[in-house]
């Protein structure tokens, strides 16, 4: 039995509360690759270059929302899973 491991992007500008997400998803115990963005421009190239399962997004960051970043994830991206913090 193979598992596969389930790759995070995590986009948030407070480097306190992205450090803070990352731990968590890293002690829950799942075989992860986690990757980490400060805005969601930076996010936006990472997801473009890697197949990311599951994105967790800050609304509030600049110069592209959490919001914008889903719009965007949401057209060439469909299968990932958003979820806006």
């Amino acid at each position: 039995m193979t598992t596969q491991t389930l790759k995070i992007l995590v986009a948030e500008d407070d480097t306190f509360g992205r450090d803070g997400i990352v731990k968590n998803l890293q002690n829950i115990g799942l075989d992860t690759q986690i990757f980490e963005a400060k805005n969601g421009v930076e996010a936006l190239k990472i997801a473009r270059k890697q197949e990311i399962d599951i994105v967790f997004a800050d609304i509030n960051m600049q110069p592209m929302t959490g919001l914008e970043l889903c719009e965007h994830l949401r057209k060439e991206k469909p299968d990932t899973k958003l979820c806006i913090i």
